[in-house]
């Protein structure tokens, strides 16, 4: 069985690390890519122009890409791990990849499908403002067309810059957090097993109040929602969850069946 003692402390943070890395290195790509191309079309359109274009240059797909393809690889083996754990009493077989992967392509086309949106919309948008305020500075003195432009790179530049040593790192700490926990829930349903989890906050100067509230709380069924600063979340990092319970989570869950010891 999971025990609190195998997700717990220095070693559950460990666990993390590499899978948080590959989605920053990700993610970082993403925003460098997507930068250049915004500094490119710069050079073709007129300032004012080059908004109307942010929709065909910072489109949904490439962040629908990266995530479709993180949660399916990264999460696969915290599903395994957990299906393994739990059926291991029951000597049943521990691969089930087909049933995970459709159950994962669901839940990206629905709960997690708001926060690709989220990346891209907040991406145009920081983007447009910093077009726009190039342009009225140029326009308060007087630049021709090329020194505005020179002014749109360079605030685009800082722009996505800050974005992608920021950004980047919040997405991968929130999104390695929801891809594991949905992961090890989703292994854990499969089971068809009578299953309870509990919510296993990370202890630390910076675990927020209500997650570790979360600490004395019962197991409860593995379908029901935990309540989690009045909010119902199936499990840290759930989408559901405002940016206050999700953002930068570091808990976890823990499970346990009837003959559990």
């Amino acid at each position: 069985m999971i025990t609190k003692a195998k997700f717990s402390g220095r070693q559950y943070n460990q666990q993390m690390k590499s899978d948080e890395e590959i989605w920053r290195s990700k993610m970082s790509g993403y925003f460098s890519r997507t930068k250049n191309k915004i500094l490119k079309a710069n050079e073709k359109y007129d300032p004012t122009e080059l908004i109307y274009q942010l929709p065909e240059l910072i489109p949904v797909e490439p962040i629908y890409d990266i995530y479709d393809k993180l949660y399916k690889q990264l999460g696969y083996k915290y599903y395994r791990t957990t299906r393994k754990e739990l059926l291991r009493a029951e000597n049943k077989a521990f691969e089930n990849k087909g049933e995970w992967e459709q159950a994962i392509q669901l839940y990206i086309d629905t709960e997690v499908a708001t926060r690709i949106t989220g990346v891209v919309d907040v991406s145009r948008e920081v983007t447009e403002k910093a077009i726009r305020a190039a342009v009225q500075e140029g326009l308060e003195n007087g630049y021709g067309i090329e020194k505005t432009k020179r002014l749109i790179n360079k605030t685009v530049d800082a722009k996505w810059l800050a974005m992608r040593r920021n950004r980047a790192r919040t997405i991968a700490r929130t999104e390695t957090i929801t891809s594991l926990n949905h992961a090890s829930y989703e292994g854990a349903l499969s089971t068809g097993l009578e299953v309870t989890k509990a919510w296993l906050p990370y202890r630390d100067s910076r675990t927020r109040e209500d997650h570790a509230a979360m600490d004395s709380n019962d197991y409860i069924p593995i379908d029901a929602d935990f309540i989690v600063g009045g909010q119902l979340m199936q499990h840290p990092g759930d989408p559901r969850g405002s940016a206050a319970n999700t953002i930068n989570c570091r808990c976890g869950l823990v499970y346990k069946t009837p003959d559990f010891i």
